[in-house]
């Protein structure tokens, strides 16, 4: 195996994957299935929009899609800033 395949292997297992939920009820159980069947241990990030998500849509649409995402689920909640600011 080369080292470039390594690397990359190395870096997907290391890689974070960002959940934007409309709703903090029943999404996150389908993102832990997800999790335990799918990503193989791969840390996650789950966030709350607390709205529906074609709002975040047109938010990232009007703006050309160069929103900084991150920055924007932070301020939508103290728990979603305390969350990304850890990842």
């Amino acid at each position: 195996m080369s080292d470039n395949v390594i690397d990359q292997n190395m870096s997907a297992r290391n890689e974070l994957h960002l959940f934007i939920f409309e709703g903090g009820s029943a999404e996150p159980l389908y993102v832990k299935k997800l999790e335990q069947n799918f990503m193989g241990g791969r840390i996650s990030v789950k966030t709350v929009f607390d709205a529906e998500i074609y709002q975040l849509y047109e938010l990232l649409k009007n703006e050309g899609f160069a929103l900084d995402i991150v920055n924007l689920l932070k301020e939508r909640s103290k728990k979603n800033a305390e969350l990304l600011r850890k990842a």
